[in-house]
């Protein structure tokens, strides 16, 4: 299994969960487990969030290929904010997520502090709850 936490701190950020229900089909079952532990906890915490494209383009990407189910989230990065995700999330609709995405910019002056609270407190929250799980193999794999 693994957990991709990705760019928790975006300025103009979403709490996307990364779509494991609609990946590949190797590992749609684990993977769909994970963000439905992630949704669960939004939904607990009364927080808006979104599923966000789990295509592979990061690091978890040749995991999954190898059939290891992965989840986790991200705040987002280059693509820009929707009228619609401006309405959920606040922010800036017609603006990239984090203008200063692999840029010199990027550092301790371009984060959303709430953006880093609420996503580190979803990942511990799913992170333990995985630690805990008696038959974690059979949960990523059902």
């Amino acid at each position: 299994m693994v957990s991709k936490i990705d760019m928790l701190g975006s300025p103009n950020f979403i709490r996307g969960v990364y779509d494991g229900r609609n990946g590949p089909e190797l590992v749609k079952k684990g993977s769909g487990n994970i963000q439905n532990l992630f949704e669960a906890y939004f939904d607990a915490q009364g927080l808006t969030h979104e599923p966000t494209p789990f295509n592979g383009r990061s690091d978890y990407g040749p995991f999954i290929e190898k059939g290891i189910s992965a989840g986790g989230l991200a705040a987002g990065a280059e693509e820009i904010k929707t009228v619609e995700q401006q309405a959920k999330f606040g922010g800036s609709s017609f603006v990239a997520l984090d203008s200063c995405y692999h840029r010199a910019c990027d550092g301790l002056a371009n984060i959303n502090p709430a953006a880093i609270e609420s996503l580190s407190k979803a990942a511990a929250s799913v992170l333990w709850t995985l630690a805990m799980e008696a038959d974690l193999r059979g949960f990523l794999e059902q």
